[in-house]
């Protein structure tokens, strides 16, 4: 259980919240991210996202993603083993109404130093690396440019 924990973090600025496991770093990055389990709540307290009550912005379109986005500590858990990462990524460019910018997200990826972007967009999850996997997640998690980064 969390509680009396206040951080603010300023533009551009990089905080790390650092604790032994189990201590709730995970549930603090979900509780930002408006994304606890159901049996989980937040009983006091706000959340502030450019001075705006996350509560709000999270009934939005969008608010994941584009407001506040996370990469999660293992990416394999993000991805269906069943589907290619080209259709996660294709799933994510449409729910974010972004479809034509998928070039652009095959350029980030070459810039996060990702070789051959098309082969990876081709592949299943279990068919590449690790880094690779998070190197993808991360270029999902960084692409719509969101006020605030969370890495777990």
């Amino acid at each position: 259980m969390l509680s009396e924990l206040s951080i603010s973090v300023n533009y551009g600025e990089i905080v790390s919240v650092l604790g032994k496991s189990g201590v709730g770093k995970s549930t603090l990055l979900r509780t930002i991210m408006h994304d606890l389990p159901r049996q989980a709540h937040r009983s006091k307290g706000r959340i502030l996202v450019d001075n705006q009550d996350i509560d709000v912005l999270a009934s939005h379109e969008g608010f994941h993603g584009a407001v506040v986005s996370m990469v999660f500590q293992n990416p394999s858990q993000i991805f269906s083993p069943l589907r290619t990462i080209g259709q996660h990524v294709s799933d994510f460019l449409e729910a974010h109404h972004v479809t034509d910018r998928y070039d652009e997200f095959l350029r980030q990826l070459e810039h996060l130093q990702l070789l051959s972007p098309e082969r990876v967009m081709a592949s299943y999850p279990f068919e590449l690396s690790g880094g690779m996997l998070q190197r993808v997640a991360i270029g999902m998690a960084i692409f719509l440019r969101p006020a605030l980064l969370l890495a777990d």
